[in-house]
């Protein structure tokens, strides 16, 4: 049988259950507590509580609950790469995931873990429990020159984002893009053309955000002042200074669709 390596050629994170299942001194670890998170180190006492994140640069990488994790996602996101942001984004999730799932949806016992896998069992019945992919929409609308951005209820800024919204159960990616775009701003659209992805940790485990772009067909936007507060049209070349920030993929949207602006 042909070896093969975990992951595919230049795959610096490799998610799942390959590699060496066992820890090690010198693995990589992420300390995570709660929404805090700690730079990547090295595993100094292996022990069975770590939850295997995956493959890193050719390293094993575990994450555990530890007092050492005090940067916030902003903080730590000044501080490393793209690869390296996503690995600790996928250890936050997975202890998030197993701080908030201890019992199972079928029979009541109270789940268990056998290391290295990162998902909990049930210890009566045999439930299996892993994490479940949430997508969501995000959705670069173009109008001639001009972008439409809206401003949040519950964001803590004034900030200028993209419309976004869950994909339902039963939809397509590009059904859930157009319906959240009616409904939150009442603007149809057409030309719907896949952008990116990004699993953003920030909205919990599982979320995965799909970076769509869209050209603006029909309707003036309007907002209900209940989720959105407003939503206007802005020359791409000439956006707000509050978009989203650097480490998302909205931002890299915005960014992509400036520079191919005409000067």
């Amino acid at each position: 049988m042909t070896s093969r390596a975990p992951g595919p050629p230049g795959a610096r994170l490799v998610p799942g259950t390959v590699g060496d299942l066992t820890p090690h001194v010198g693995d990589w670890l992420l300390p995570v507590s709660g929404d805090r998170l700690g730079m990547p180190t090295a595993v100094t006492e292996p022990t069975a509580d770590l939850l295997y994140v995956g493959e890193f640069d050719g390293r094993s990488a575990w994450a555990a609950e530890s007092p050492e994790a005090t940067l916030r996602w902003p903080e730590l996101a000044q501080h490393l790469d793209r690869a390296t942001l996503a690995l600790a984004g996928r250890a936050q999730q997975l202890v998030a995931w197993k701080r908030t799932h201890r019992y199972c949806g079928a029979c009541r016992a109270e789940l268990g873990y056998e290391p290295p896998y990162p998902w909990p069992r049930c210890t009566a019945c045999g439930l299996l429990v892993p994490m479940a992919p949430c997508p969501v929409v995000l959705v670069l609308i173009r109008r001639d020159d001009r972008v439409l951005l809206a401003r949040h209820s519950y964001a803590h800024s004034d900030m200028w984002a993209l419309v976004a919204g869950y994909v339902e159960y039963g939809e397509t990616l590009e059904e859930a893009a157009r319906r959240e775009v009616w409904e939150e701003v009442g603007v149809e659209i057409d030309d719907l053309s896949y952008v990116d992805s990004q699993p953003w940790t920030l909205s919990g485990p599982g979320t995965l955000l799909v970076g769509f772009t869209a050209r603006w067909v029909a309707g003036e936007p309007t907002v209900d002042g209940v989720e959105l507060t407003a939503a206007e049209w802005f020359p791409v070349a000439d956006l707000p200074d509050a978009v989203p920030p650097e480490y998302s993929l909205a931002r890299w949207m915005l960014d992509a669709a400036r520079e191919s602006a005409p000067r």
